[in-house]
């Protein structure tokens, strides 16, 4: 992800987090990743939230998963939704896409549909285009919407998800 994009991406999920779901704290940046904010429900049991760039795209995923430490289990691909699994993450979108492929938030689609297209002109041996991505501005203005339906599908798919956990242990809807 382009340097300003990112920026963007990150200070408009920090915004939105603080207004939307203010439990919750940043708790980790890095150059990988946008942010990480948890949650701690027990000295045992944190809840965390992470938004991710795709690397070389103007992309992000988010993830969601719980640990039993304050920091984002990284070390474990646990993705069966148990309960009583001392820690558990997945891909927000993999929540409600069963299907092939997953779906991430493109600020760029433009360079998705440009790949396609140059791959179905290579098969047919045509002269293969490769044009610029679109400009930052354009994109700039993409992320908030892409936050909010990234919010949206938080709200839909894992604030149930975290809510279950807490009825299932004991601590009533944590959301």
């Amino acid at each position: 992800m382009r340097s300003p994009i990112k920026k963007q991406v990150f200070k408009t999920f920090h915004r939105e987090m603080e207004r939307q779901y203010p439990s919750f704290a940043l708790t980790e940046v890095d150059v990988e990743i946008v942010g990480v904010w948890s949650r701690c429900l027990t000295p045992q049991l944190y809840l965390f939230l992470k938004v991710m760039e795709l690397y070389d795209e103007d992309s992000f995923v988010v993830e969601l998963g719980w640990g039993d430490k304050s920091l984002f289990p990284w070390e474990i691909w646990n993705h069966e939704l148990k309960f009583d699994s001392a820690v558990w993450w997945n891909r927000l979108s993999r929540l409600w896409h069963k299907g092939k492929g997953e779906p991430v938030w493109e600020l760029a689609p433009e360079v998705r549909i440009a790949i396609e297209a140059r791959d179905k002109a290579r098969m047919k041996n045509k002269p293969v285009l490769y044009p610029p991505p679109p400009p930052v501005l354009t994109v700039l203005h993409r992320v908030e919407p892409a936050v909010i339906n990234a919010l949206e599908k938080f709200e839909e798919f894992g604030v149930p998800i975290f809510n279950q956990l807490g009825n299932h242990r004991g601590l009533g809807d944590v959301l």
